[in-house]
């Protein structure tokens, strides 16, 4: 695909990186001269130095034959005018990042032609909600329209798959459920059958989301979330609360800015409580309940603040800590400091953009649904659609050559989802789950094999 990006900042820079990876013709515009200048140094693109939103310049980055128009500069305004301009321009497609929940919701219509409108803040709160959902799961990522889910957990000491090899599974539980990718010690693993799990790792588990459930409970993870502090009142706070609300969980903010906690108190009446006080005042938050509720949740906009606070919290035994940081080099020291789930509204906002462009490529053995980046970006969940062109329709999985770093983990057939065994073909209108290394581009269903 063609595609322009519209500013480089953090976001724009990780979908430049990613996009140009995956082999898509990349050109980008940016205003800030700095930016522009190092962008030109670090990539072997078109730059362009320019007002995203000037015809002129969105000329010269090539929007006659452009198949996608990206605005993610820091500006909501800009992003939505300079995504009209280029669908006007002859864009076939565009994307803008959209912050502002008034501008969201005016938007998401579609009545201005903008295919697809990302708000980091309310994608936090998706991400966040699903993580709470079972609270000391990592993480749990729906797929097939929620019919499969993606759970990551952290192996504990008395966890009952430790020193187990994934082929001796099936012994321990009569569920149905695939270990699909580990880490280890800061590496990423496809494993095989003889691969051995250990204390600390972090597991991916594919299964049918009716047993989710009884595999939470089986592996001792069945306590449900009834009370969260959040630290800030933010735009992702107030995403969030409103999604813990409708679930029944019970929210306590502590935000500093005094208007704020009037406004969220006004907007929250029942099941919320909001505390004016500092975000640094540890004697406060432990005074509120740090260590008694079922998360805590730093959403502030400082990196360093929220890195801090949940080092603390996981140093003074919280029962999950869960934290946003928009700085990858802060990743490390969290997991370290024993902090149990990171998020990047950067990085969300880019993986939700990354997922609709690969939405759109792979066409010979089938089309890619959802894409879902893992373990650091290192490994992928790939949902793909399996249409005749796939060249190893009817055969048996373990007759089937794959490329390495591959495994299908999952399979969507006739509305019910399975993991699948050797005997388990693949066939046309199969939804099929792949987990694979990044280092690995897979842009159709044929690319998994070798």
């Amino acid at each position: 695909m063609k595609i322009i990006i519209a500013g480089l900042g953090s976001v724009g820079k990780e979908l430049a990186e990613q996009l140009i990876k995956e082999k898509h013709t990349v050109s980008a515009i940016e205003t800030d001269t700095r930016t522009f200048l190092r962008a030109k140094e670090s990539f072997d693109i078109r730059v362009v130095n320019g007002n995203a939103a000037s015809e002129t310049a969105q000329k010269d980055a090539g929007i006659a034959d452009c198949d996608l128009f990206i605005g993610v500069t820091a500006n909501d305004e800009i992003n939505i005018l300079c995504s009209i301009i280029a669908k006007k321009l002859g864009a076939k497609e565009t994307v803008a990042r959209i912050r502002n929940p008034e501008y969201f919701s005016l938007f998401t219509g579609g009545e201005l032609g903008l295919n697809l409108i990302v708000n980091p803040e309310q994608e936090a709160a998706r991400y966040i909600s699903q993580i709470l959902k079972h609270p000391l799961a990592n993480s749990i990522e729906p797929f097939f329209d929620g019919d499969g889910s993606i759970i990551e957990v952290t192996l504990g000491a008395d966890s009952p798959l430790i020193n187990k090899r994934l082929l001796e599974l099936p012994q321990i539980s009569k569920l149905r459920f695939l270990v699909c990718a580990v880490k280890r010690a800061g590496e990423a693993y496809i494993p095989n059958g003889a691969f051995e799990l250990l204390e600390g790792d972090k597991i991916h588990i594919a299964i049918a989301q009716n047993d989710v459930l009884p595999l939470v409970k089986e592996l001792g993870l069945q306590r449900k979330a009834r009370k969260v502090m959040i630290l800030g009142g933010g735009r992702a706070t107030y995403y969030l609360t409103k999604s813990l609300r409708a679930m029944g969980i019970g929210v306590k903010i502590i935000e500093k800015d005094y208007s704020r906690c009037v406004t969220l108190s006004i907007e929250f009446p029942r099941g919320v409580e909001v505390i004016e006080g500092l975000f640094s005042e540890t004697e406060l938050l432990l005074d509120e309940g740090l260590l008694t509720c079922d998360a805590f949740i730093p959403l502030t906009s400082d990196d360093g603040q929220n890195v801090l606070l949940s080092l603390f919290a996981a140093a003074r035994g919280a029962k999950k800590v869960i934290t946003r940081i928009d700085n990858d080099s802060y990743l490390r020291i969290l997991e370290n400091g024993g902090v149990h789930s990171v998020l990047s509204l950067n990085v969300l906002t880019a993986n939700k953009i990354i997922k609709y462009v690969r939405e759109r490529t792979g066409t010979e053995g089938g089309r890619i649904m959802k894409y879902y980046r893992i373990i650091n970006d290192d490994s992928a969940i790939l949902e793909f659609s399996a249409d005749k062109n796939f060249r190893a329709l009817g055969k048996p999985l373990k007759h089937i050559s794959f490329a390495d770093g591959v495994l299908v983990a999952g399979v969507l057939r006739g509305g019910v989802f399975f993991i699948p065994r050797g005997n388990d073909t693949i066939e046309v209108g199969d939804g099929i789950l792949i987990a694979a290394s990044t280092e690995k581009t897979i842009d159709d269903l044929n690319d998994i094999l070798q």
